[in-house]
């Protein structure tokens, strides 16, 4: 069992929406455990349950529990907007590239994870590209990083020079 979407970026600040009950992943054809809480039951691949989760201490406790990183959890935002919604994914993207999220990261996630190399995560392989080009460089082009910006979080494609 592990915390998951929405849940799993309020818990990593990348939200501003307050779940209406905590998201848990559980792998696939595993038997759901019993609650009284109010839980919201997502049933994730058990090929690609593991990645991207950790264990994160519970504070006031010596226990841990299963959350997802926040690369994981909004790639699964995307993967899922028909059940979350756009806008978490959204927000939580802008909210973690102004937090230097690393794109080359969010990509490796999410090259393994179905459905989500969709086109709505096409401007996150451009964020990519110029942290490959740039990795060296001491400072890259601003406007560059501007364009990829705004397109990963408007959802439109850069323009191919950079300027938007």
């Amino acid at each position: 069992m592990c915390i998951c979407l929405v849940s799993a970026l309020a818990h990593h600040d990348l939200t501003y929406a307050i779940p209406d009950a905590l998201d848990v992943a559980i792998p696939r054809g595993s038997r759901s455990p019993a609650s009284t809480g109010t839980i919201a039951r997502h049933q994730f691949d058990r090929a690609t349950f593991d990645i991207g989760w950790d264990y994160t201490p519970i504070p006031g406790t010596d226990q841990t529990i299963g959350m997802y990183s926040p690369e994981r959890s909004i790639t699964d935002a995307f993967r899922l907007r028909g059940e979350v919604g756009y806008e978490p994914a959204q927000e939580a993207l802008k909210e973690w590239l102004r937090r230097d999220g690393k794109p080359a990261r969010l990509m490796e996630i999410a090259s393994r994870l179905p459905r989500a190399k969709s086109p709505v995560l096409r401007p996150w392989k451009h964020c990519h590209e110029l942290e490959m080009r740039y990795s060296g460089a001491s400072s890259p082009p601003q406007a560059e990083w501007r364009a990829a910006d705004q397109s990963v979080i408007f959802g439109q494609p850069p323009s191919p020079g950079g300027a938007s």
